[in-house]
């Protein structure tokens, strides 16, 4: 690494860890931050398959090794499931990421542990209005309440509420993805069943995520009677967008359908596929 990039100790930068780790993927960004006009660097940019690593602290030192930085002064450290007291274990994944275990551990002076849809919240009104995808014409309401959801390894939830005081937004993590799912219409129903009758309950969660993908298309292959071919979520997205298994446009369509309830046509004109 560029020595250039290293803060001295007459330096008034600090380098600041970013993390988002979720069930499959820990993403990592190390900057030097400017406490004054100076631009800010992007130091370091990596990602990790959590599977490779039996604890997060060990994810942790493989970055920090590779990198060649010695030191973090603070990190923040997105992460897919509930937090409590700054720490987390985590929902899909045996990792227990603890702030306090990672700032003796790798002397760092602040590490802050956050639910990742707070994480998203933070940031979503950073967004232009070019990234956004309208699903329906209705007008925005300015201060009006903003639901987050976000199928992954999880269905990640999280809610945010105008405080008219601060004149700002307050984000409010949510495990909401673990409530009872609700099914609609008779095919739903038996997926609620089929689901139950494989793991003992059916959670929002089993159903509208990337497993949940991998769940929908089993339970359509037996009520359809087709043989079935063992895809992974992946493929089975791959083939509903091209068009070349009709079962994994249904598959696609019943998951949009338990995600947003039910699309809009615009929805599926953007993923190409056919209603």
């Amino acid at each position: 690494m560029d020595s250039s990039y290293m803060p001295t100790e007459e330096s008034t930068s600090s380098t600041v860890l970013a993390a988002d780790i979720g069930g499959t993927n820990a993403r990592f960004q190390i900057w030097s931050l400017s406490s004054e006009v100076g631009e800010d660097v992007l130091l370091v940019e990596q990602e990790y398959k959590c599977k490779n690593f039996p604890t997060f602290e060990l994810c942790i030192t493989d970055l920090l090794n590779s990198s060649g930085i010695s030191g973090i002064d603070r990190a923040c450290l997105a992460v897919a499931g509930p937090v409590r007291a700054n720490s987390c274990q985590m929902t899909n994944l045996s990792w227990n990421i603890n702030g306090a275990i990672l700032e003796e551990t790798f002397d760092i002076k602040s590490v802050r542990v956050m639910n990742d849809f707070e994480a998203i919240g933070y940031g979503i009104e950073e967004l232009e209005k070019s990234d956004l995808l309208p699903l329906n014409s209705c007008s925005k309401n300015p201060t009006g309440p903003i639901a987050l959801l976000g199928p992954g390894t999880g269905l990640g939830e999280a809610l945010l509420f105008w405080n008219s005081s601060l004149s700002e937004y307050e984000v409010h993590s949510s495990e909401g993805s673990h409530s009872r799912f609700a099914p609609v219409g008779d095919l739903q129903c038996k997926l609620l069943k089929y689901v139950e009758d494989e793991v003992g309950e059916c959670e929002v969660e089993h159903v509208c995520c990337g497993d949940g993908l991998a769940r929908i298309y089993n339970f359509l292959c037996v009520e359809l009677n087709a043989g079935k071919t063992i895809l992974d979520p992946a493929e089975i997205t791959e083939r509903a967008l091209s068009g070349t298994c009709s079962i994994c446009v249904l598959t696609v369509k019943i998951f949009l359908e338990i995600l947003v309830c039910p699309p809009t046509q615009k929805y599926f004109e953007t993923l190409n596929v056919s209603t």
